[in-house]
């Protein structure tokens, strides 16, 4: 679908070695014809840089934020140069829209228990919003 709309691609995998994946994230940095990378979160788990890129689109949430997190850490590295765009598809009515309720409840108890958001200005995060997440775990 991405050649049908004129999109060069490349695909960052797994399977790849590391010779292979060393060959294609310096074809992503350097091809202007690629621009699309293809990237599974645990192919592009740790230690990946990825500052030619400026946008991440994840398109199938997690259970836990962090590991989404990470994956949008790929592209804030020492070194970008350009503003990143984060896009998240959510279906309505799916199980993804659950996770990304649960995961901003997540972050939201995180924010206040780092201190980051004083727990009188969180009206969202309550007793039972906190019950409901932990039911929902």
């Amino acid at each position: 679908m991405l050649a049908e709309h004129s999109f060069g691609s490349l695909v960052f995998e797994g399977k790849n070695t590391t010779s292979e994946r060393d060959i294609l994230l310096e074809s992503f940095a350097s091809d202007v014809s690629c621009n699309v990378l293809l990237v599974s979160k645990k192919a592009g788990g740790t230690g990946l840089n990825l500052i030619a890129a400026n946008h991440v689109i994840i398109e199938s949430l997690w259970w836990n934020p962090a590991v989404d997190a990470q994956a949008v850490d790929r592209v804030y590295r020492i070194g970008q140069k350009k503003n990143v765009h984060v896009h998240r598809l959510v279906a309505s009515d799916t199980i993804d829209e659950a996770m990304y309720i649960i995961q901003g409840r997540k972050a939201d108890m995180i924010e206040v228990v780092l201190g980051k958001r004083d727990v009188a200005k969180n009206k969202k995060l309550n007793r039972a919003d906190v019950i409901s997440l932990i039911n929902n775990i």
